[in-house]
């Protein structure tokens, strides 16, 4: 029997219905029940969405998900000074009858990056409870992702919503509190209430947890959407395979876009030679500095305004 493993990556259009059924068993309503309109919104990559995977070769089940979303700093500020009950019902609706959503898509996340006023919405996660499942270890998981997944986007406010009639409410109230979040006062109508971390409250907790959300500078490397989707993959601990496989390109694709990748960061980071007599470095063993150096910069793959050529 081979044994199972847990694995993180970005949710693709074909995972929303499984999280959907995960996200309904917590109490979710209104657009999160909608996958069409979930399907949109993530292929306009409006959507941070991850998906948590128990994986037993060749299966791998869906145990849990992770979603958020990008606003102008502006609208965030409104909501809390407005109190507004069901604010995530409203930002995740926006749209369905024809609009503007009201998430930002890739361009607009840059836009606003580049401005220093981008909020970040912890929209909604799920775990799957059910007998059997690694409910804690996919918690886990969840919690190192999170943060990996927001670092480098020099956020000005991190918020989220909580919800009295979803199954996760009190735990999930207690953990943002834990983190130092300040809340406003539960809804009249709705019985939500908005916590939130801002710049000035992280700045005050010197060794926050969450900091790296909030650090605020521009990309060196200048990288294309692509390039910076394959190193995504590849900082989250992903093999070329897996990699051609989440962004649906070939093999000999991906190899031109790790050469593209290598060459950008050559030039502008610079090439350390390999010792004298050492053979050549291939592979997963020549993009390790690479990938840890993005590990320790996320902002290089991050939404941003393109570069001149």
């Amino acid at each position: 029997m081979v044994a199972a493993r847990l694995r993180a990556r970005p949710a693709r259009a074909g995972d929303v219905p499984a999280c959907v059924e995960l996200l309904a068993r917590e109490g979710a309503r209104g657009a999160w029940l909608d996958v069409a309109w979930l399907q949109s919104l993530l292929t306009q990559r409006r959507l941070l969405w991850y998906v948590f995977e128990e994986v037993a070769e060749p299966r791998a089940v869906v145990r849990g998900c992770g979603i958020s979303g990008f606003v102008p700093a502006a609208l965030a500020t409104q909501a809390l000074r407005e109190g507004a009950g069901d604010w995530v019902e409203a930002l995740l609706g926006a749209g369905r009858g024809g609009a503007a959503p009201a998430l930002l898509d890739r361009a607009g996340q840059a836009h606003w990056r580049a401005a220093a006023a981008l909020a970040g919405v912890a929209l909604n996660f799920a775990i799957d409870t059910a007998p059997g499942a690694p409910a804690d270890a996919v918690a886990a998981l969840a919690q190192t992702v999170f943060v990996q997944a927001h670092s480098g986007y020099g956020l000005a406010l991190m918020l989220a919503e909580v919800r009295p009639w979803e199954g996760k409410a009190p735990a999930y109230r207690a953990s943002l509190r834990a983190m130092g979040c300040a809340e406003t006062a539960p809804c009249s109508r709705s019985g939500t209430q908005l916590l939130w971390l801002d710049e000035q409250r992280i700045a005050e907790a010197r060794y926050h947890v969450l900091q790296p959300l909030f650090l605020r500078d521009a990309p060196r490397l200048g990288l294309t959407p692509a390039q910076q989707d394959v190193l995504e993959l590849a900082v989250l601990g992903a093999d070329d395979r897996s990699i051609a496989l989440a962004l649906g390109v070939s093999p000999h694709t991906l190899h031109k876009r790790w050469r593209a990748i290598h060459a950008r960061a050559d030039a502008v980071l610079g090439h350390a030679p390999p010792p004298a007599g050492s053979l050549p470095r291939r592979g997963a063993e020549k993009r390790a500095p690479l990938v840890e150096y993005v590990r320790l910069h996320p902002q290089e793959i991050r939404p941003w305004p393109p570069r001149r050529r």
